[in-house]
């Protein structure tokens, strides 16, 4: 296994806890697809929205 396929491994499976913009709920999200800027679900109110980075 490479090293490259390792690291990305490792992090696909962390969480990071996200709050949601519409109801204001925290759920735990992938950190990939925060950093890739997907659109993210929230489990509470289905609402869709994209964390910005700063």
């Amino acid at each position: 296994m490479s090293y490259f396929k390792l690291i990305m491994e490792k992090l696909k499976g962390r969480l990071s806890n996200v709050t949601c913009p519409v109801c204001h709920e925290t759920s735990n999200q992938l950190t990939t697809k925060i950093s890739q800027n997907l659109v993210l679900i929230c489990p509470h109110c289905r609402a869709l929205f994209v964390i910005q980075k700063e």
